[in-house]
């Protein structure tokens, strides 16, 4: 069985979530035996599902009226990473789609 989820370098933005990932190779690119291909590749890799977050908090001063109460920020901080659900496990979502739309078309 193979996994369903790969880490992409360089995750996308919020809202970015479904778009597609790709591989682009254009003039030339190397395959899997290092020889080098002339010409071009484009390969779906899969389709960016979430981008991990670590939330940072930090404290609010208010200077020109001092007050009793403390606000606090809370941010997240991309870590510049991606979950892909791997293109070649796309259609295994295929009966929970169907389900979720209410009938057996897609």
């Amino acid at each position: 069985m193979s996994v369903y989820l790969r880490l992409l370098q360089g995750g996308g933005v919020e809202g970015s979530s479904g778009s597609p990932v790709m591989l682009s190779n254009i003039g030339m690119y190397s395959d899997k035996g290092g020889n080098t291909i002339m010409g071009n590749r484009l390969k779906l890799l899969g389709v960016l599902y979430a981008g991990p977050q670590h939330l940072v908090t930090g404290e609010i001063r208010i200077v020109a009226i001092p007050t009793a109460e403390r606000s606090i920020s809370v941010a997240g901080i991309p870590n510049n990473l991606g979950m892909v659900i791997r293109a070649s496990r796309i259609l295994d979502f295929e009966p929970v789609l169907k389900e979720r739309r209410g009938t057996t078309k897609v």
